[in-house]
């Protein structure tokens, strides 16, 4: 809150501070908790309109879009980061997450692969664009990526304590055929990552959908 209320002050003593701006709309939780993720948007958006050569501004912007159900124009202001910062792989992943949100799944396909081209490191850029060349039938390298996958799966996934991002979605862990060593170990990751998120009174819900949803699978390995 005082940090909010330095920034606004700032901005009052020099208006065209586009990074002040910036800063104070990137603070999601707080307009959140008071109901006023508009105030975010609004906000970020005065930062591009100060310095639209800003492609990380542009992708603050398109995140705080998504935040709100403006996929549109999430994707929109994703595109014009990328145009502007090609080289940088969260921007680039930043728009395959908007573009797969719109449904462009070659689109977004683009994204995660140039993400995880520039950054072989980024593990989520990796997992979403397997998930999506499966959807998509890619089958050029299938037995490859699901190799490289299952490597990742079975290491830094499992090993991270915070939520992580594509690699922890349930609907694209459990899209692939997993070994069976891994499968009930990362049910049992998402069930865990899940339970901050999830009243207590659902949580025994949820991991009967994920059971169920890996015994689904098991079957069809059979």
């Amino acid at each position: 809150h005082a940090q909010i209320q330095a920034l606004s002050q700032a901005t009052k003593l020099k208006p065209d501070w586009a990074l002040a701006y910036n800063d104070m709309g990137l603070r999601f939780g707080y307009w959140h908790e008071r109901g006023k993720l508009q105030e975010a948007v609004a906000l970020l958006a005065h930062a591009v309109a100060l310095d639209p050569a800003s492609g990380i501004y542009a992708t603050n912007l398109a995140m705080a879009y998504q935040h709100v159900g403006h996929l549109a124009k999430a994707a929109q202001f994703s595109r014009t980061a990328a145009a502007l910062l090609p080289d940088n792989a969260q921007v680039q992943l930043q728009l395959g997450r908007a573009l797969e949100d719109i449904e462009d799944h070659k689109g977004a396909l683009g994204g995660y692969a140039a993400a995880h081209a520039l950054d072989p490191s980024d593990h989520d850029a990796l997992c979403a664009k397997i998930f999506l060349s499966h959807y998509l039938c890619a089958w050029k390298g299938w037995k490859a990526n699901l190799e490289t996958l299952q490597r990742v799966l079975r290491g830094p996934v499992l090993q991270r304590h915070g939520w992580g991002g594509a690699c922890d979605q349930p609907f694209r862990l459990f899209s692939y055929s997993l070994p069976a060593d891994v499968a009930p170990l990362l049910t049992a990751h998402v069930i865990a990552k899940e339970a901050a998120a999830i009243l207590p009174e659902h949580i025994l819900t949820h991991a009967k959908l994920a059971l169920h949803t890996l015994s689904n699978g098991a079957r069809q390995l059979n």
